[in-house]
């Protein structure tokens, strides 16, 4: 099989991996520049890739907002070079940079509309419920956010040595499964923590506090990460909606939401995929209930153990590409240099899944210090 069409191939797979919460296109163009050892034109990676022209400017445009990626000129040469200013260890920081910079829900926003909801907090039990999943919220995003800080300095190290020696980064042993499910057990039972079950509320909400949820929302939704498709967000907001009432029904989600019944309905399927949201079918009734089938911070530790199944699979599949490479025997200038990137992007991965498991690692222990004397 020929390089470029190994290429394509690694193309072709990072885009379908990074479809669902990046923009289309968006991967593979990056990745695209990547297996390149030059800068490329806009025609190369239409080959490459077999995107439009279209298709490919407005990908480049979305790389060119959100990474290092710059256009050159060459002097006599009238065609425009494109070319990612790092290598393939520097685009996983870039994009772990991008995501520390912009927060996936901001804290400040949180914090207006807990001010909004305390004033009405005594007028019905809706703001109660709302309340304490913010503070809930609030407390799990600011332990991400400062472990993602502290540690990019470490990830960039880490990615150029392979090592994790004399590093302050627990290892992932520190914490064994029973530890973590006794931990999530006693979370989960004590008061006022991650409630799964209510008594329904059987009058409507109020239209404030209604108001007050689509404020929420929108923040969500405007202050999302341009590294993220705006499908991103309207997962987001329905799972969090869901989250929020304990129980809930489309129609409902609908109205605090106000996103098109059909987008409500892809997410939601998408969601049960995930296995994030769970329906309960009323007997004798078409309506279908839709409730959180995990917690909310137990929504936050699956955020680790994603990014971790992601780093294998986008491994393995680089792992197989390299071993393809070699047994094709090609020893033109194209084929080793296409080697080495895939070796730099196993080494790359291979470090992410351990960095990100004991990203988890830390983030409990931290909650459970947090927690201490709550449970």
């Amino acid at each position: 099989m020929a390089v470029d069409d190994l290429k394509r191939e690694l193309i072709e797979y990072m885009e379908k991996a990074h479809r669902k919460r990046y923009h289309r296109g968006y991967f593979g163009c990056l990745t695209a520049l990547l297996v390149e050892s030059e800068p490329v034109t806009q025609k190369r990676i239409m080959e490459l890739t077999k995107y439009s022209r279209a298709s490919v400017s407005l990908a480049l445009q979305k790389l060119q907002l959100t990474l290092p990626v710059r256009t050159l000129k060459i002097m006599g040469d009238r065609k425009q070079y494109y070319t990612y200013q790092g290598g393939p260890e520097q685009f996983l920081v870039d994009i772990l940079e991008r995501r520390t910079d912009m927060p996936d829900i901001d804290l400040e926003m949180i914090g207006t509309i807990q001010k909004k909801a305390e004033i009405k907090e005594k007028e019905h039990p809706s703001y109660c419920r709302l309340l304490n999943y913010l503070e809930e919220l609030r407390l799990y995003l600011e332990l991400m956010h400062s472990i993602r800080k502290d540690s990019l300095r470490k990830f960039r190290t880490i990615l150029r040595s392979g090592s994790f020696e004399d590093l302050d980064f627990p290892d992932s042993s520190d914490l064994n499964s029973s530890e973590i499910t006794g931990f999530l057990h006693r979370v989960m039972t004590s008061e006022g923590l991650s409630e799964t079950e209510h008594e329904p509320i059987k009058d409507k909400p109020p239209l404030h506090y209604m108001e007050l949820k689509r404020e929420y929302f929108r923040g969500i939704k405007t202050g999302l990460n341009p590294l993220y498709a705006q499908s991103i967000a309207d997962l987001l907001v329905v799972v969090h909606d869901v989250i929020i009432e304990k129980a809930t029904t489309q129609d409902e989600i609908q109205e605090a939401t106000q996103l098109p019944r059909s987008t409500i309905s892809q997410v939601l399927s998408l969601a049960v995929d995930e296995e994030t949201i769970e329906i309960e079918k009323l007997p004798g009734s078409r309506t279908r209930i839709y409730r959180p089938a995990i917690s909310l911070m137990e929504l936050f530790l699956n955020y680790y153990d994603r990014a971790f199944a992601y780093a294998s699979t986008i491994r393995r599949k680089v792992e197989d590409l390299a071993d393809r490479v070699q047994n094709s025997n090609s020893e033109t200038s194209e084929s080793m240099e296409f080697l080495q990137t895939l070796c730099v992007l196993e080494r790359a991965y291979a470090s992410t899944q351990e960095f990100t498991i004991r990203a988890k690692t830390r983030f409990v222990k931290e909650l459970m210090r947090k927690l201490e004397g709550r449970i």
